[in-house]
């Protein structure tokens, strides 16, 4: 499985609460993999890789706060009974 999506916040704005300066891009592209045991019971895993960005922003500690996001790993099992 694969996935890819793109989110664009606060581009548009009408100048009254938010700025440009507020405007964030995230995109993430996730890859997944499943194994059905029985009809009942399925173990899923995905590596989301993730890219946050302030465009329109040059304040450091804005930089360091979307520079922190990273990757993710997630491991899932479902047992339905």
């Amino acid at each position: 499985m694969v996935r890819w999506d793109h989110h664009e916040l606060l581009n548009e704005t009408d100048g009254v609460v938010w700025t440009d300066g507020d405007a964030r891009n995230i995109e993430t592209i996730t890859y997944g993999i499943q194994h059905h045991f029985t009809p009942k019971m399925k173990l899923a895993f995905n590596y989301i890789n993730r890219d946050v960005t302030a465009p329109n922003e040059d304040f450091a500690v804005v930089q360091n706060v979307v520079g922190s996001i990273k990757n993710r790993l997630s491991l899932q099992l479902t047992w339905i009974y």
